[in-house]
């Protein structure tokens, strides 16, 4: 597992906003780990910006 990094840094690594990112979850497109306290974190090693760059254009 790479490095866990919050829902702010995730969507800048990827260059879209916060509410993206909790809807690419919700479609599926994205897996976070929940935290104890609910938070979200992702793994950066998973966050590939070509898999959604041509979405976030559109």
């Amino acid at each position: 597992m790479g490095r866990l990094v919050s829902i702010g840094e995730a969507a800048k690594a990827l260059g879209v906003s916060i509410t993206t990112l909790r809807r690419w979850e919700a479609s599926g497109k994205l897996v976070a780990e929940h935290m104890a306290g609910g938070h979200r974190r992702y793994d950066l090693a998973k966050l590939k910006p070509e898999l959604f760059r041509s979405e976030a254009e559109a």
